[in-house]
């Protein structure tokens, strides 16, 4: 159990660390702003969705 609940902290910091590092991004108007930002923005979901699924599973182990 604790090993899931370190591997969602993790994907949850490195999913809020890309979601600013879109942020940032996107407030700077660099030419590569809008590209770089929906690629960061798409990884920011897919790591969130891994991290609930990751929870999912090792809640059904445990039970």
């Amino acid at each position: 159990m604790k090993q899931g609940m370190k591997q969602i902290h993790w994907t949850l910091i490195a999913g809020m660390l890309l979601s600013l590092g879109a942020i940032v991004i996107r407030r700077t108007d660099l030419e590569i702003g809008d590209f770089t930002s929906g690629m960061l923005s798409g990884l920011t979901i897919v790591l969130i969705i891994n991290g609930i699924v990751q929870f999912a599973k090792n809640r059904a182990v445990v039970k």
